[in-house]
């Protein structure tokens, strides 16, 4: 590396002036895009054909975090469900009017992306162009996260390609009062939890979804508090009995960290490693693993946080800094210019130098055990 490279290290990527918090409010859940955040060109590191200009033209983009299933892009354009459903990058009810209607044609849109697409569940009729997107993403090496209603399918040739990650939400029956919802995972998928005060709060509910989640071989289960407008909860009004209705429209949403402890205890960690561009350079990669790294660390810390968000804030500009740097992150803590990197503080280098050299962090595993806990809440409503 010359020392030219060196020289303009500190000024490279966010962290150098910028706040690079995470995309939203730990504690209110809103959502962020990536130009309001401050995050670099959606196309800055891309290593693809796509144009810039055609990256934002065609997605939407946020800050991806462990909470939300590292999610970086949307469709700007995508036949959304018009169903119950939960939109996973803003944790809340999603709309069937939310992205403007439907793709004309896949090969307009789908080239390599460096992160996380995130496809919603389609509207009946639109399966085939959702399974065109997910073939020509996944022969693309773009890492995917596709999300199925209750009823919806995706074959398992396309379900087991590289990079594919089936995401089931039982939210359209389990939100109507229809516990068979919790059934219908697919084997290895990944599941999201819907949690909703009055609705879906109830800790002998967990237990029974957890098991059957488990019985049924899910890969990952992730309870998720859902951030409701007045609309939605009228909307889900018409399906809550009298007990339901009063924690619906009284209560705070329930406790993603409780939800954790109980599934903890049946095998399911609470957050997934962060899935990985499979096409991309090794250089690419490994900055998003160890961006990864750090952001898990940072998102525990602002959740066990009881003031301030701890060393959560620091960690997660260290984190942003490393996904937008042109840099071989890992080089550079190899040959010790860490220090000259502005947006790390020096608890973020010396964790971002023990996940180099040992591929993790202890602290990492220190925090989940904290978070998710050895010991389940002994309660039937939570």
């Amino acid at each position: 590396m010359s020392e030219k490279d060196l020289h303009f290290l500190s000024a490279s990527g966010p962290g150098n002036g910028e706040d690079a918090a995470p995309g939203r409010n730990p504690s209110m859940g809103e959502p962020v895009s990536g130009d309001e955040a401050g995050s670099t060109d959606p196309a800055s590191v891309l290593e693809s054909p796509l144009p810039a200009e055609a990256v934002k033209a065609r997605y939407l983009s946020v800050l991806p975090e462990p909470g939300r299933l590292w999610v970086r892009y949307i469709p700007e354009r995508w036949p959304v469900h018009r169903g119950l459903w939960v939109n996973v990058a803003e944790a809340t009810l999603g709309s069937s009017t939310r992205r403007g209607g439907a793709v004309k044609a896949v090969e307009d849109w789908a080239a390599p992306l460096d992160d996380v697409l995130y496809l919603p569940p389609v509207s009946k009729g639109n399966e085939a162009l959702r399974d065109d997107a997910v073939a020509a993403h996944a022969e693309a090496g773009t890492p995917l996260l596709v999300q199925l209603a209750p009823g919806q399918e995706l074959s398992s040739e396309l379900a087991s390609s590289p990079g594919v990650v089936v995401l089931y939400d039982p939210s359209d029956g389990l939100l109507r009062g229809n516990e068979a919802a919790l059934l219908g995972s697919p084997r290895n998928a990944w599941v999201l939890m819907p949690l909703v005060s009055g609705m879906t709060s109830d800790g002998q509910l967990w237990r029974r979804a957890l098991a059957n989640f488990r019985d049924t071989g899910a890969g990952h289960v992730q309870g998720m508090a859902l951030f409701l407008s007045a609309q939605h909860r009228r909307v889900l009004a018409d399906y809550a009995d009298d007990s339901g209705f009063h924690g619906l429209f009284h209560r705070q949403p329930p406790s993603e960290r409780e939800f954790a402890q109980v599934a903890h205890r049946r095998g399911f960690a609470p957050f997934r490693s962060r899935p990985l561009p499979r096409n991309a350079s090794p250089r690419l990669r490994s900055n998003r693993r160890l961006a990864g790294e750090l952001a898990q660390v940072a998102e525990l810390s602002l959740r066990l946080s009881r003031s301030g968000g701890g060393r959560g804030p620091a960690l997660f500009r260290a984190a942003r800094w490393i996904d937008a740097s042109q840099h071989d992150v890992a080089a550079l803590a190899r040959e010790g210019h860490l220090e000259l990197v502005e947006a790390m503080d020096e608890a973020s280098r010396a964790l971002l130098k023990e996940a180099v050299e040992s591929g993790g962090t202890g602290l990492l595993e220190r925090l989940v055990r904290e978070y998710a806990g050895p010991v389940e809440l002994d309660r039937t409503s939570v």
